[in-house]
């Protein structure tokens, strides 16, 4: 007699808070690529295709987010862990291209347009490109929905291990960076504990003595589907100088960069109290340190300038508030918007993050890029510590329709002139009487900034955290790279 061996349901879970902002976002808008995080792996020398397929295989099975779609039942949301989601990954070869890396970023910018449907899934996406016999790129995108940066990059470093345990024989067991269960019933307890009502009560007061944001484009409008991005260097003895001062001033380099973002905006807006957004891991235990998901948070913080007031103060000022940030830092910006209805906590994002070489892929050396680190509604501030040679690489995303080409350069010129003025002065320096380049006062925009009302507000509906595997996490008193 034969026995019918029934095959289980798919195991469905509620939404994090995280995740639920993320769901309201795309809802918002819908046909909107942007809400993703992005990045490939350049490859250089001698790759084993078909053994790296099946480690990144063996990496979505093993972890519960990279396999879901999401469902509405009785309006919940839920996720549904759906292993039929999983396919193999696709080769793309361009080794025959008449120049293949232009191939490869064009095929990248398509993949990039193309939004992702949360009900039937999948919500991530791998492949591997051929550029040549000793040139691979591994690409990697999924919806910020279910990876936020941190997570992204545990991914790459489970991929990279797998493959290196198949090149070699050996067994590679995945351990519970994928299980939603664990995050949940963390997440879980975290609301239930005398912590939450310490950071609630702590950003609650905080949110009514913030000033409202003001951007350089004007009024808010919604994100974009793709973003403007120049960049920029700070020369190796420059960004030296910048963490000396920095260690002088008993702050780091992570401080010393946020006041120098809210002197930025201060000189364009001519606002004395500028407000910055900081993305946050919101990774505080043992679970958020590994799990592949998205926790990302972003918190407002409000950058002084005061007439007479010197550039130690400042920086110890910025230094102070960064630590208090961090301390209330899983408290979400959805939450606190809900909980003071009528104000706004969108502004200009900061993000700070530490280069950490990547695992090895066998015999070949490895190098991440980051194509995406999510929508962009105003405009954004990256800057990547380079532990490797100690330069700080600067990018500047800015929403197309928002700042033309010449706002976007202008940007990224303005923050690079403020940080090449605080590397030559004194602690005691006046902060107004910094040698800073001309700015233009409310740069010149695409279209005119359209008033609207408050958004509900999520952090998701706005720049969220990159691809880094060290953020704001660290003290902000601290160098990024320590």
């Amino acid at each position: 007699m034969l026995r019918t061996v029934s095959t289980p349901p798919p195991a469905s879970f509620p939404l994090s808070a995280a995740q639920a902002g993320e769901w309201f976002c795309q809802q918002r808008q819908p046909d909107n690529p942007g809400f993703c995080v992005a990045q490939y792996v350049d490859i250089t020398g001698p790759v084993d295709v078909e053994l790296l397929r099946a480690a990144v295989d063996r990496v979505l099975r093993a972890t519960d987010s990279l396999m879901v779609r999401f469902t509405m039942d009785g309006g919940r949301v839920l996720q549904v862990v759906d292993p039929s989601l999983v396919g193999p990954m696709p080769v793309v070869d361009l080794r025959t291209a008449a120049e293949p890396e232009a191939a490869a970023h064009r095929w990248l910018a398509a993949a990039l347009a193309r939004p992702y449907d949360l009900l039937t899934g999948p919500v991530c996406s791998f492949a591997l490109l051929r550029l040549a016999e000793q040139r691979t790129w591994l690409y990697l995108r999924a919806h910020h929905i279910v990876v936020d940066g941190f997570a992204g990059a545990v991914v790459v470093r489970l991929v990279a291990e797998s493959y290196r345990a198949a090149l070699t024989g050996a067994d590679w067991q995945p351990g519970e960076q994928g299980s939603l269960t664990r995050m949940l019933a963390e997440e879980a307890a975290y609301r239930a504990s005398p912590r939450y009502a310490l950071d609630r009560a702590h950003h609650l007061a905080m949110g009514r003595a913030t000033p409202e944001p003001v951007s350089p484009a004007g009024p808010p409008t919604p994100a974009a589907a793709t973003f403007r991005r120049v960049t920029g260097v700070v020369p190796v003895a420059r960004a030296a100088r910048l963490r000396s001062l920095a260690r002088q001033c008993r702050a780091g380099l992570p401080a010393l960069l946020m006041a120098a973002m809210g002197v930025h905006l201060g000189r364009i807006t001519g606002e004395r109290a500028a407000v910055i957004s900081v993305p946050l891991a919101a990774r505080t235990g043992a679970v958020g340190r590994d799990t592949v998901t998205m926790m990302a948070n972003e918190l407002p913080l409000t950058v002084r300038t005061v007439p007479g007031g010197t550039l130690v103060e400042l920086l110890r000022e910025t230094a102070a508030n960064g630590r208090i940030l961090v301390r209330h830092q899983r408290f979400r910006w959805d939450e606190l918007q809900r909980a003071l209805p009528g104000r706004r906590f969108d502004a200009p994002h900061l993000n700070i993050m530490a280069f950490t070489p990547t695992a090895g892929f066998g015999a070949a050396t490895a190098t991440v890029h980051n194509l995406s680190n999510g929508a962009v509604e105003d405009y954004s501030v990256l800057v990547y510590d380079n532990a490797v040679d100690g330069s700080l690489q600067v990018h500047v995303n800015a929403n197309p329709d928002r700042y033309s080409p010449r706002a976007t350069g202008d940007l990224r010129t303005g923050f690079l002139g403020v940080l090449t003025a605080i590397a030559g002065a004194a602690p005691e320096t006046v902060v107004d009487e910094l040698d800073l380049p001309t700015m233009r006062t409310r740069l010149p925009v695409r279209t005119p900034g359209v008033a609207s009302e408050p958004r509900p507000g999520h952090p998701g509906c706005a720049q969220a955290l990159p691809g880094a595997s060290a953020l704001l996490t660290l003290d902000p008193d601290r160098p990024a790279t320590e």
